[in-house]
């Protein structure tokens, strides 16, 4: 915004002999109030990684101590083992990286979007034109993946179950000439996991050609009515420029909003599947000493055969 206002000021003003040190100054602060931001915000998003995953493993790990024991004869250890490892760093990415993202581009965008409306109401209602587009787009592509997603992670639970077969199992396996079935469902299952996350990527790459479309589409649109009313002298030169440099910042987000929607529907799958583990019942183990206490009981008519 400051960039933007002074390129309309010097454009259409001109700019002083006694101004420049004083605009040399200014863009020099706000450089390294950038770099210092961002070097921040690097190192706060690492760290905050680093301290949801440790929660999250605390919480799973004492809900997988205390859980009730007919939770282990529904789930599989590939099951467990997954949600441990790839659906807990899904959602410690997102939550670090994807979700801050998104969130600091949406500021940007109603700063940006509030500046523009102030050098030219007409042209920045046009360009919103494109805002319910791209939310109707990303909004179609990204439809797909949480069951394509859901569906993956089930195929990795039965990927990582067969892969972490006891030795015992291989042996009986070699025994019995079972190595071929064994391989042809390892096979099967990992075919199908692939195919699942072969859709997904399909759909991230529909989203990556929708959002060049949505990012030009704006800029060319007020690029021919800003020099439609600068040549009827309706808008001065300075503020048709600061109206292109700033649109950038506008619609950059609209553009990766098809990206945003996809993250967060692959982030709720493992957020499901991990909170599958968080609601799980303990087990009523009781905490008071047990009393010893007679037990009498009588046995009639035992035999044994072998």
């Amino acid at each position: 915004i400051v960039v933007s206002d002074f390129t309309r000021k010097a454009v259409d003003q001109g700019i002083g002999e006694g101004q420049i040190s004083a605009i040399i100054l200014k863009f020099v602060l706000l450089t390294l109030i950038g770099i210092a931001l961002s070097y921040g915000s690097v190192i706060c998003q690492g760290r905050f990684s680093t301290l949801l995953i440790e929660r999250l493993r605390n919480i799973t790990t004492n809900k997988l101590v205390h859980a009730e024991y007919e939770f282990y004869e529904k789930e599989t250890t590939g099951s467990i083992s997954n949600r441990m490892l790839r659906d807990m760093s899904c959602v410690a990415d997102y939550m670090s990286g994807g979700m801050p993202e998104f969130l600091s581009n949406m500021i940007i965008f109603v700063c940006c979007f509030t500046y523009l409306l102030k050098v030219n109401l007409a042209m920045t209602l046009v360009s919103a034109i494109c805002i319910p587009m791209a939310v109707i787009l990303a909004k179609k592509v990204a439809s797909p993946t949480y069951d394509t997603m859901e569906k993956f992670g089930i195929k990795i639970d039965e990927v990582i179950e067969i892969a972490q077969d006891t030795i015992h199992n291989v042996k009986v396996e070699k025994v019995y000439g079972l190595q071929g079935l064994r391989r042809d469902y390892f096979d099967k299952n990992m075919d199908e996991a692939t195919a699942y996350y072969v859709k997904y990527e399909k759909l991230v790459a529909k989203a990556g050609g929708y959002k060049y479309i949505i990012k030009a589409m704006p800029m060319l649109i007020c690029i021919f009515i800003g020099f439609y009313n600068s040549y009827r002298g309706n808008m001065t030169s300075g503020a048709l420029i600061a109206f292109v440099l700033l649109l950038q910042n506008i619609s950059k987000p609209l553009s990766e909003l098809t990206r945003y929607v996809t993250e967060f529907k692959e982030a709720m799958v493992s957020v499901d599947r991990m909170m599958q583990i968080v609601d799980v019942k303990e087990e009523d183990f009781g905490e008071e000493e047990e009393k010893e206490q007679p037990l009498v009981f009588e046995l009639k008519d035992i035999s044994f055969s072998y």
